[in-house]
């Protein structure tokens, strides 16, 4: 064997794969050694990157054309993470410095796009570049370099699997298992090292996703027991490295220890030691005499090591080294022991020699800074943490030294609350300390981690939570080398929170619905909605009060997911439901009396799942149903919600923000110009304060489209271009989409006001021609994104940009050919707006499409097919929305009422109204005129009195649907414009026919008075 410089466990597979290493071609080499604990992997690998040139193996290091990355362990704090991991990765190969600057640049953009609150599958897309951007740097070392990766303590990435992920074989990348394995089949060459517990989960994905790859199998080594070679170089070394030992070392002690001990190096070193502090073999023969059972041989050994010496201060380190999983080092020692921790700094630095104590420079930021320095920190062998609870630390023990740690990093979290370490580090603390508080605390991190897209963050605390669910259930497994529980954990949660395993299951289901739906995933977070339901339905059933809460928000996030994947009927009984358990547990709900009584986290988790629900629902009704008003009174109940719980916690900001843009959306679309802008605006100024810079672009695009609204167009166009420039930096798909189609909406709007904005026609068509080009290219963006209404949205506006183009080109006189050629690509447009809205069950686009197309087809004066679909969208609304002669207007509850219905019907009549005065014109000339005459024609008698009643019925409508002010704007200048040539001698006619059909019909004559009153002057004072 290989002569070696340090003392490390002699095991000949070193030899047999430092070999391969070392004259390894191009293909890739992955090792996966697979042992259990103590037997030792990690020394293994410390063998090989010493022979790599690594001083101690730990430490990256070059030696020839071979590069070693040092050894990464998944459990330590700086490459528990995808992002640790590339740091240090970069840090080990980079030569040049250039190898990695596209990746750098990729996470620059990605880190850039989630602080500034960009969601979805944009920002999906852009985390996998930044993956694939770290494998194209891997490659372009190991054009220099052949690279050497080692990962210890794999068995934490199978271990800290959620229920869903072990359920779901779908890969994610975000997690670290899932990105190592991708980073491994893109490896062309080099050597990778995968050290740990027994891991068949993790073995087999490896193994399908290399053979995917086309990539050879990892070789698999299960490395055992020390054979007879190896356990006397074990002795030898031993004999030089203990001396004091070595007389006590006879060939029956041997014997027995490799007997008892099955070979476990560990356990040896254990034993051993206990010889050099007690120098009497009486304690180890009696430890392993007594017991033949591994497990207990285990304890046994640990209690004669602490039972042979005498120094206070080893077993005041051991037991903090026990409970500091994250990490011990100098100021927490200092926290812990303030009047002795010099002495016990000096001694933690003499056990580094200890075989069971792990020294790293793990990697921490600074402060108010970017830069990360090394911090010396100790850890226990791995197998030594389970063994040390069982053996000599009490429960109490435990939860006090667990909530002296946790103050120091509150303390830290505070100082530098951007400092997510400290947030993932400080988790396993606040499970031990109480763990109902700190898995609250976990909720609602992970909560807000998700929703603002920052999924490193989100990853970690999930694996650092899963880790503690390992910790704290029972071992199962016959083989304690395997094993990753601790009876203090299982102890700890049995007596405080013994529901948290299905309280995991229920909110593991809830967050991965969060995750997909945040990253664009919809169908994987409807698909774990419903195949969750039936468990989630019984686990609630069993016990109501204990999961009423939690339940209620899995139906909500079920229903979102449902809504997202545009089955709207289904996600607004989800939502009913939601609202009708949270009433039947809190009756007076939005009471101050009833928040008092709730606890910090039962105030937010109620407040987000039921202001939520209500922000879902009003969006609902108003994007899908025309319910605006209803939708108005959802919006206003979610507002409520978020102020009672008080908006300390950034994510009910954030709502707060959301549902006072989306209320002021609806109120731009009834017309009520004073509360949408204020509302946008109040909006806005949330997000400016969060720095959530994309939502403050789509907060400016919804400024823009309600200023357009109402008319504003010079300061909508101003502000939907800051909202584009940002959403163009941003490089965000359904962002620059958003805001071309919000820009394409006000220049069109610009062309058909030139007279009101006094322009000429010329100007007004180009106006047109920027309208039409913006609509293109929103198109082509959204046809990346799944979000089906964008696209009828699209081909509707670009349909009614030709519209508006063909009645310029009409006025100004252009020929014929161009006419035509406007209003064919128009209708083409408004057919295929209609199509696609019936293809996904659309019927409000459908409907509003057919009657924007009618526009078109009456001013083009086919009157017949206009007619045709006035009919048709007559018949597709249902027949209480229609005003009946002798019976008037039906009244209908509010709760079931489509405000939308009433807007069409306006708008129906509108054109009806203007349809008849066309014909009537027609009538009246009775031959074929000039447009010119044409145009200053009168209509027949009929038709003036037909044209009234039409309008009389469209501004009832329309007063059924939006603000009076609002209904004038809509109608005032149609009427007037055919009204203004009405011949005074009809007018007496007219208010007399208009008065009976008032009465006819049930309006309310007052109201017909006024509008007709002060506009024309035909009814008398």
């Amino acid at each position: 064997m290989i002569a070696q410089k340090h003392p490390w466990i002699s095991r000949k597979v070193a030899d047999e794969v430092y070999a391969r290493i070392i004259t390894a071609n191009n293909a890739p080499i992955i090792y996966l050694v697979q042992a259990p604990a103590g037997v030792g992997k990690t020394y293994l690998a410390r063998d090989i990157g010493v022979r790599l040139g690594s001083p101690t193996g730990y430490e990256p290091a070059r030696q020839g054309k071979v590069a070693w990355s040092g050894i990464l362990d998944i459990y330590d704090p700086d490459t528990n993470s995808n992002q640790g991991i590339e740091r240090r990765l970069m840090e080990a190969f980079s030569q040049t410095g250039f190898e990695f600057d596209a990746y750098r640049e990729a996470r620059s953009m990605y880190d850039i796009w989630f602080k500034g609150g960009i969601v979805g599958s944009s920002l999906e897309e852009q985390r996998h570049k930044v993956e694939v951007a770290f494998a194209e740097g891997l490659k372009a070392a190991a054009a220099q370099h052949l690279l050497v990766m080692a990962f210890d303590t794999i068995e934490r990435l199978e271990s800290a699997l959620d229920p869903l992920q072990q359920a779901y074989p779908e890969g994610d990348t975000a997690s670290v298992i899932d990105w190592l394995i991708f980073q491994i089949t893109q490896l062309e060459k080099g050597a990778v090292l995968l050290l740990g517990r027994q891991t068949s989960h993790f073995y087999q994905k490896l193994c399908a996703a290399l053979e995917k790859a086309g990539r050879p199998a990892p070789e698999l080594l299960n490395l055992g027991a020390l054979d007879d070679d190896e356990a006397q170089d074990f002795f030898a070394d031993r004999a030089q490295r203990y001396p004091q030992a070595a007389r006590f070392l006879d060939e029956d002690l041997k014997t027995l220890l490799l007997e008892r001990t099955a070979g476990n190096p560990l356990l040896l070193d254990l034993a051993l030691l206990s010889l050099v502090e007690s120098q009497n073999p009486r304690f180890v023969r009696q430890a392993l005499e007594e017991h033949h059972d591994l497990r207990e041989v285990e304890k046994a050994l640990l209690k004669a090591y602490m039972d042979a010496f005498n120094k206070s201060e080893r077993q005041t380190l051991l037991r903090y080294l026990t409970v500091a999983r994250s990490g011990l080092f100098a100021e927490l020692l200092q926290v812990l022991e303030p009047s002795h921790a010099p002495t016990l700094l000096a001694e933690l630095e003499q056990m580094e020699t200890l075989p069971f104590v792990k020294m790293r420079n793990i990697s921490v930021s600074v402060p108010e800074q970017e830069t990360r320095i090394p911090r010396r920190t100790y850890f226990l062998h791995d197998a030594m943490y389970a063994l040390c609870d069982e053996v000599w630390l009490t429960p109490g023990e435990v939860k006090d030294v667990s909530q002296k740690i946790l103050n120091w990093y509150n303390a830290q979290i505070e100082k530098s609350p951007k400092d997510n370490d400290l947030l993932v580090d400080s988790l396993f603390y606040r499970m031990r300390a109480d763990p109902v508080a700190g898995y609250q605390w976990y909720l609602q991190q992970a909560d807000q981690a998700i929703r603002s897209a920052h999924t490193g963050l989100d990853m970690r605390l999930r694996d650092a939570m899963g880790l503690f669910r390992v910790s704290a259930s029972p071992d199962s497994s016959a083989d304690p080398g395997q094993s990753l529980s601790s009876r203090i954990d299982c102890d700890n949660v049995a007596v405080l929170m013994p529901e948290i395993f299905d309280n995991f299951r229920l909110d593991s289901a809830i967050l991965w619905m969060k995750r997909y739906m945040i990253r664009g995933k919809t169908n994987l977070a409807v698909k774990i909605g419903a195949d969750e339901l039936p468990w989630a339905e019984n686990l609630f059933e069993c016990d109501r009060r204990r999961y009423w809460l939690a339940f209620a928000e899995f139906l909500l996030w079920y229903g979102q997911a449902t809504m997202y994947a545009y089955q709207i009927d289904g996600a607004m009984k989800l939502y009913d439901r939601v609202i009708e358990l949270i009433r039947a547990l809190y009756p007076d709900v939005a009471s101050e009396e009833t928040w008092a009584k709730l606890s910090d986290f039962e105030r937010w988790r109620l407040s987000l799942t039921l202001g939520r629900t209500y922000n879902n629902l009003g969006y609902t009704r108003w994007m899908y149903k025309g319910q605006y008003h209803l939708a108005l009174q959802d919006f206003q109940q979610a507002v409520r919600l978020f102020r009672i719980a008080g908006l300390q916690i950034k994510s009910l900001e954030e709502e707060l923000a959301n549902t006072n843009d989306n209320m002021g959306r609806v109120y731009a679309v009834v017309g009520s110009e004073f509360q949408a802008i204020q509302l946008i605006k109040k909006g806005l100024e949330i997000r400016k304060a969060l720095e959530l810079t994309y939502r403050v672009a789509l907060s400016n695009n919804s400024l823009a489209l309600a200023l357009n609204r109402f008319g504003r167009v010079e300061q909508a166009l101003k502000t939907v271009n800051d909202a584009l420039i940002h959403f163009r930096r941003t490089q965000v798909k359904r962002g620059i989409g958003l805001g071309l189609l919000t820009r394409g909406m006000i220049y069109r709007n610009m062309a058909e006001m030139y007279e009101e904005l006094n322009i000429a026609i010329q100007d007004a068509l180009k106006y047109a021609e920027s309208a039409e080009t913006d609509f293109g290219e929103a198109m082509r963006y959204f046809s990346d994104v799944d979000e089906p209404i964008r696209g009828v949205q699209v081909l509707n506006e670009m349909a009614c940009c030709h519209r508006s183009r063909y009645l310029l080109l009409r006025h100004s006189k252009a020929s014929k050919n161009e006419q035509d050629m406007a209003f064919i690509q128009g209708r083409t447009y408004f057919r295929q707006a209609i199509e696609l809205a019936r293809k996904h069950n659309y019927l409000i686009d459908e409907l509003d499409s057919m009657q924007d197309l009618t526009v078109l087809l009456t001013r083009a004066r086919n009157y017949g097919e206009a007619e045709n679909y006035l009919k048709d969208i007559r018949a597709k609304i249902p027949e209480q929305y229609v005003i009946q002669p002798g019976r008037g207007l039906e009244k209908i509850p509010a709760e079931e009422c489509v405000d939308v219905f009433y807007k069409l019907l306006g708008q129906v009549e509108l054109l009806e109204g203007a349809i008849v005065y066309e014909k009537g014109k027609l009538e009246a000339v009775g031959h074929a005129v000039s447009d010119d005459e044409l145009e200053r024609a009168q209509p027949t008698h009929e038709a003036w009195l037909e044209t009234a009643r039409h309008y009389l019925l469209a501004v009832s409508y329309f007063n059924h649907y939006a603000t009076e002010a609002f209904v004038r704007s809509l109608t005032f200048a149609r009427i007037y414009k055919r009204f203004e040539k009405c011949d005074s001698l009809l007018v007496r006619d007219i208010r007399d026919y208009m008065s009976r059909q008032a009465e006819e019909y049930k309006l309310s004559p007052e109201l017909m008075r006024d509008l007709f009153r002060d506009v024309f002057g035909l009814f008398e004072l």
